[in-house]
């Protein structure tokens, strides 16, 4: 707990983030003389926060590391490849990707030309590198994760675990689960001979192996990793560190998918209780939760309470800059949705015309949500008697989700029904 007593047994009121910021703040007073000490410790200190989910205070801390490592004339060690990394990672979760990829594509570059290759580095510059692509275009990562498991192989240990586990993530995005599930197996064992099975690590395995086999409908299993994931975690981390409530998030949806829509429901507002106590009502994962809770409402048939949480994670995400202005697609599509389900044909085409425009020049056109925004636009048009507009516009959809192995079955259906109530040619 960072806010907790960084020394209670004696009696000291300190936290322990104030402690980290204390022992950062003394630094340049007590380790003047010793800039490479320095630089370690506020690295140490860096990840530390990190680990705490305090990104803004990480990022302070990183920056102060990378600028005394370049002042040293350090522009290609193992340490500074790991700054950038974990730099990197902080600026993720502060919702800045493009800050995040010019760092993660600079350790690349590094790790790419250290002679010799350390493959440690190496698979770890290529898995973030996979992992940020993976938020656009999970085929472009493909290759990434990949090459970081042909690269950690000559290591082995967590190194290679971890580069299983992201593959298995991003075979499991682009619908190739029989590959993910053997990833995220392997990944799970090494894991756990390494480690043990309550390790931070462990329970991310763990949780990745769970969604794969929901992915595969494989419930029963799935839901006791999944849940033996979140006890981890929550052990671990604390139920309000950011990973944590992602992963209850997916737990959520995990319900939702499996048909248990109350337990869902139930999952999900509670999320977002806590997300907007702790991050406040605009904030991007509450965005994610508005959604959440409005895709599972829909299932339920509960119409007007699934538009209304739509459009309050439209309204965030509008403001929420660059990454912001491609989610938003997301809750027009399911906005679009209850439009076609209330056959308010014009409503629905003006949404789905609205998430293909997020879309447009962010995503590639194989991506599930710009196939559905035009399968949703061709639902409409046909509503309003448009057919040779509806044909042209659910034919491509329904080209670009037959080639997509991880089209599903559910969006097919979709697509293919209306295409079939056309009049053929």
């Amino acid at each position: 707990d960072p806010y907790g007593p960084a020394d209670a047994e004696r009696g000291r009121s300190i936290t322990v983030l104030e402690a980290l910021r204390l022992g950062r703040d003394r630094l340049d007073e007590r380790l003047a003389t010793q800039p490479e000490l320095r630089a370690a410790l506020l690295t140490a200190i860096g990840e530390v926060l990190e680990n705490l989910d305090q990104a803004e205070e990480a990022i302070v801390t990183l920056n102060q590391a990378i600028a005394l490592r370049t002042e040293l004339g350090d522009t290609s060690s193992a340490e500074l490849q790991r700054d950038l990394e974990v730099l990197g990672s902080a600026y993720l979760t502060m919702g800045e990707p493009d800050s995040a990829r010019s760092l993660f594509e600079r350790e690349l570059r590094l790790a790419r030309a250290q002679r010799p290759p350390d493959p440690v580095r190496l698979s770890a510059a290529l898995t973030v590198n996979g992992m940020l692509r993976a938020r656009a275009d999970p085929v472009e990562a493909l290759p990434f994760n990949v090459a970081a498991v042909d690269a950690a192989r000559a290591v082995g240990g967590t190194t290679l675990a971890e580069a299983l586990r992201k593959l298995a993530d991003t075979y499991r995005s682009v619908g190739r689960l029989p590959e993910s599930e053997a990833a995220a197996r392997e990944a799970l064992a090494l894991f756990r001979q390494e480690e043990g099975d309550s390790t931070i690590r462990t329970g991310f395995a763990l949780h990745t192996l769970g969604q794969t086999l929901a992915e595969s409908r494989q419930f029963a299993e799935a839901g006791l990793l999944l849940d033996w994931s979140l006890a981890v975690l929550d052990r671990r981390l604390g139920r309000q560190n950011t990973l944590t409530v992602q992963m209850r998030s997916n737990l959520g949806v995990f319900h939702t998918i499996a048909g248990e829509f109350g337990r869902a429901e139930t999952i999900l507002r509670e999320i977002l209780d806590d997300q907007v106590e702790r991050f406040g009502p605009q904030a991007l994962s509450v965005g994610n939760s508005h959604q959440n809770l409005a895709a599972n409402l829909v299932r339920q048939g509960r119409l007007d309470e699934a538009d209304a949480e739509a459009a309050r994670a439209q309204q965030i995400y509008a403001g929420g800059g660059a990454e912001g202005r491609q989610m938003v697609a997301f809750p027009l599509l399911t906005r679009a949705e209850i439009a076609l389900t209330r056959r308010d044909y014009a409503a629905g085409l003006r949404l789905a015309r609205q998430a293909a425009a997020a879309l447009r020049r962010r995503v590639a056109v194989t991506h599930p949500g710009a196939i559905m925004a035009d399968c949703r636009a061709g639902r409409a048009e046909a509503g309003l008697g448009h057919l040779p507009a509806a044909a042209v516009l659910l034919d491509s959809a329904l080209q670009r989700l037959e080639r997509l192995p991880s089209s599903s079955a559910q969006h097919v259906a979709e697509c293919r029904d209306a295409r079939a109530a056309l009049p053929p040619g």
